[in-house]
């Protein structure tokens, strides 16, 4: 209520203090404590007010969890985990009513995009899609992939589907007009897996598609993942709960939380540091090939002598400019990057849970560092 008044003569605009004030109508308080011990604990409480809160919001955390059944697909060594569970039809009810309240511009602009959507693709966003879908969603990074031209992560979204057929059906019409685009240069193949059906658009070094692997819909930026994820549900791969970072914080995670988080930070930091590697390895070979191109200019069959002593002159200023470039960004990683990467290698990984229920939400953090390192106590808050 005090944050409400505070808002209220002390931010600019009418419309900016009524946002704002509005968005913390129907909760009483926020309160917190952190903590030290094998890392950094920290434990929050938002409290709902029923008396304030609408009905669409009360709908939302009234929700009871059943439990994050997409953890047990998960590959082993994952870098980035997150896990959801809400009533999505619940949840977009809620998000149109509280931007039209709040932003009246937006809301519009949103509702013409789905429109448009809708149109051209002959769906109904309720009906076609919302319908299919069950109550748990996730999403993860199993890995990043640096032996191509640039980082490549593999990255894979996990939907809950309740009706496999109609999200088939759903599937195969957006394929069916992906196809019929003039401007579609690639064309959707199946693979077949482990009993599973994979498909996937033709692109050079990249091959996004989708499976239905058992309650499931996995969408990937890669098959390779989506294979991984299948041997990972068949049991032929460990799972990311025998992963020995990913053991540091699951004593956080509740039996049915509202939503789950994990960072491997070890495995983030090392691949920060690989990715810089990278950058610096992909200059060098910039370089290389500017340094071969003197020969080629000295070789080569030009005019006039002057023609050539000009190509030499501008070939000689671009290579003093990209042995600058190369300089700077190894003096820029080696003084700054590097470092703070050595100093961060206590640091193992992180976990956040979260249950809401009608009093509101509760949310558990916790950043897990090297064993006997910040070791805390009682009193730490």
């Amino acid at each position: 209520e005090k944050m409400k008044e505070i808002l209220k003569e002390k931010l600019p605009g009418k419309e900016a203090k009524g946002r704002l004030s509005a968005s913390f109508e129907p909760f009483k308080a926020l309160g917190g404590a952190s903590w030290f011990q094998e890392g950094l604990w920290v434990k929050s409480y938002l409290l709902l007010n029923k008396e304030k809160a609408d009905e669409e919001l009360l709908q939302m955390y009234s929700y009871k969890p059943t439990g994050l059944g997409s953890l047990s697909y998960i590959p082993k060594g994952s870098v980035l985990f997150a896990g959801f569970t809400f009533d999505m039809n619940i949840y977009w009810k809620y998000f149109q009513k509280t931007l039209e309240e709040q932003n009246q511009e937006t809301a519009e602009l949103i509702s013409k995009g789905i429109e448009t959507f809708e149109t051209k693709w002959e769906l109904n966003l309720q009906n076609d899609i919302f319908s299919w879908m069950g109550k748990e969603f996730a999403y993860a990074i199993s890995e990043v992939s640096l032996e191509g031209m640039f980082p490549m992560p593999s990255y894979f979204l996990m939907i809950e589907v309740k009706d496999e057929a109609r999200a088939k059906e759903t599937l195969t019409r957006i394929k069916e007009k992906l196809s019929e685009e003039k401007k579609m240069p690639f064309q959707f193949a199946v693979e077949e897996y482990e009993g599973e059906e994979i498909n996937f658009l033709q692109i050079p070094f990249l091959r996004p598609g989708y499976a239905f692997v058992k309650d499931f819909l996995i969408i990937s930026t890669t098959t390779s993942a989506i294979k991984k994820v299948i041997d990972t549900r068949k049991g032929e791969e460990d799972s990311l709960s025998k992963d020995a970072n990913f053991k540091r914080v699951q004593s956080i995670f509740t039996e049915k939380p509202s939503s789950l988080c994990y960072l491997n930070v070890e495995k983030s930091l090392s691949l920060i540091r690989k990715i810089a590697d990278w950058a610096v390895s992909m200059q060098e070979m910039q370089l290389s090939g500017i340094r071969g191109e003197k020969e080629r200019i000295e070789t080569g069959e030009f005019e006039t002598p002057e023609e050539r002593e000009k190509k030499l002159e501008a070939w000689q200023k671009g290579l003093e400019a990209k042995e600058k470039e190369v300089k700077n960004l190894k003096k820029n990683l080696e003084g700054t990057l590097y470092p703070l990467l050595e100093s961060m290698k206590l640091l193992k990984s992180l976990g956040t849970s979260t249950v809401t229920d009608e009093e509101g939400t509760e949310q558990l953090f916790y950043l897990a560092v090297e064993e006997g390192e910040l070791k805390g106590g009682e009193g730490n808050g």
